[in-house]
């Protein structure tokens, strides 16, 4: 079995695989069944080669969400981690597509707001980007 075909399995039974700071940890509300754990510790170093090769972004991809941290006012690496909530709870829903975006405006709108409260950005600057996104709440 392939470490995506396992990934997969996992997936399916409940069992999300994620790397912890280059550990191999599982997360699940139940104890998974002892031939996966098996299949897991097998195909290990396979696994956590497939999950890093697939959260290591690519140098265009990087260069792209640095320019749209300049846009927003914010870093690159605060984008990845807003955008990895936004990802959870898209995938806990039911893949509601206008959900999503309005999640995802949502998160911009709240961006914006974050970067003027505490002063990254001037109060002229966040009703520029307020009006750039359409977003009608003002500060």
């Amino acid at each position: 079995m392939s470490a995506v075909e396992l990934l997969e399995q996992a997936q399916a039974l409940g069992v999300l695989l994620v790397l912890d700071d280059g550990r191999l940890t599982w997360e699940a509300d139940h104890e998974p069944p002892g031939e996966l754990l098996e299949e897991i510790r097998t195909h290990r170093l396979e696994i956590i080669e497939a999950l890093s090769e697939a959260n290591d972004p690519s140098q265009p991809d990087m260069e792209w969400l640095a320019r749209l941290a300049v846009l927003l006012c914010c870093t690159p690496d605060y984008l990845l981690e807003d955008f990895k909530k936004l990802k959870e709870l898209y995938d806990s829903t039911e893949k509601n597509h206008d959900l999503y975006w309005d999640m995802y405006w949502e998160g911009v709108e709240a961006s914006i707001k974050a970067a003027y409260l505490d002063g990254t950005i001037s109060q002229a600057d966040a009703l520029q980007l307020f009006a750039r996104y359409g977003i009608t709440e003002c500060i």
